[in-house]
């Protein structure tokens, strides 16, 4: 939210006025949740354009970085799109507000658990 593209339809406006095979989005898992209609067709959306995600969980309506089992998304249902539309490239917790050293191990176990 907020951001020079808001949501994937914004996005992909950008792609089409810069038209370079050189421009790729770093994907916000959270953002797509909050900002896009259909957060799964906006995934098929970018198919092939994302280069990095950044992946926590947000309560509905809320902008507010979460641990990724808590909050409202259906991590697995993100992941499993991600996978669907052949990204796998990095992605990284985005929980600016925790203490990483704190979280990280334990928001990796639920991750690799999914």
């Amino acid at each position: 939210p907020n951001f020079i593209a808001g949501n994937t339809e914004q996005m992909l406006r950008v792609f089409k006025e810069v038209n370079s095979a050189n421009l790729y989005a770093n994907i916000d898992l959270g953002h797509v949740f909050l900002c896009d209609p259909d957060p799964m067709q906006a995934l098929d959306n970018l198919q092939g354009k994302i280069i990095h995600g950044h992946i926590e969980n947000m309560k509905k309506n809320i902008h507010d970085h979460l641990l990724p089992d808590d909050g409202d998304m259906d991590l697995n249902l993100y992941l499993n799109k991600l996978n669907e539309i052949g990204f796998d490239g990095p992605l990284a917790l985005n929980l600016y507000k925790y203490n990483y050293e704190q979280v990280s191990k334990k928001c990796l176990k639920y991750l690799r658990s999914l």
